[in-house]
C-alpha cells in the first residue's frame, strides 16, 4: 500500500457551526460502511458510493475507492487513514476529496455520481436473410440477389419441368432435407 503523498481538495463552503458535530458523525458512519464494502468487494471493484441524511435533513454523498491490488485489510487501513485527513484538513467543510496513491475518499452535499440502473438489454439478434444465386437463361451468374418468399413459391408442375421430372442427370446431391436438383429456368415459370 502506498500512503503518500496525499492530495487534498477541500470545499470553501462551511457547514453551519451548530451542525458540524452531527454532520461529521453521520459522515464517519457512512465512510465506515463504504470502506468496509469497498475493501470486501473483491479484486475487480473496490469502489462504493452511497448517501446518508443528517438530523437536519441534509444529504451527504460519499464515495470510497481502493486500487485493485490492495488486500481487504490494506484497503480498510488506507481509507481509515484518508478519513484522518478529513478530520485534519476539511473538518467543518461541506465537501472534500482525499486522494492517496492507493485509495481515495470523496464527500459532498451535492450528488456527484448517478446511481445507475441495470445495463440496457441488447437488441434482438435476427437470423440473416436468405439470399440466392441465380443463373439466368444466358448462363451468367447473378450477384447474390435477395428475393421475397413469394418469388420462391412455384407450383409442383413447374418444378417437375425445371428438374426434367427429377432426373438423375440433374441430381446434385443429398441434403438434410432430401435430394438437391439442378434447375433449368424457363421463361414461362
Amino acid at each position: 500500500m502506498v500512503d503518500s503523498p496525499p492530495f487534498y481538495l477541500v470545499s470553501s463552503r462551511n457547514v453551519a457551526s451548530s451542525e458540524v458535530e452531527g454532520f461529521f458523525e453521520e459522515l464517519w458512519k457512512l465512510i465506515q460502511i463504504l470502506s468496509s464494502e469497498a475493501a470486501s468487494s473483491g479484486s475487480l471493484r473496490k469502489f462504493t458510493v452511497n448517501s446518508t441524511t443528517t438530523s437536519d435533513f441534509k444529504t451527504i454523498y460519499a464515495q470510497t475507492q481502493c486500487t485493485l491490488d490492495l488486500s481487504e485489510q490494506d484497503c480498510t487501513d488506507c481509507l481509515v487513514g484518508a478519513y484522518g485527513g478529513i478530520t485534519t484538513y476539511s473538518y467543518g467543510k461541506d465537501g472534500a476529496r482525499i486522494l492517496k496513491p492507493s485509495c481515495n475518499i470523496r464527500y459532498e452535499l451535492a450528488s456527484f455520481l448517478r446511481k445507475c440502473c441495470t445495463t440496457p438489454s441488447s437488441p434482438p439478434i435476427y437470423p440473416p436473410l436468405p439470399s440466392i444465386n441465380t443463373i439466368n437463361s444466358e448462363g451468367t451468374e447473378g450477384a447474390d440477389e435477395s428475393r421475397s418468399t413469394k418469388s420462391l413459391q412455384f407450383d409442383f408442375g413447374n418444378i417437375r419441368v425445371a428438374t426434367d421430372d427429377f432426373s438423375e442427370a440433374n441430381k446434385l446431391g443429398q441434403g438434410g432435407f432430401g435430394s438437391v436438383y439442378r434447375v433449368r429456368i424457363h421463361h414461362h415459370i
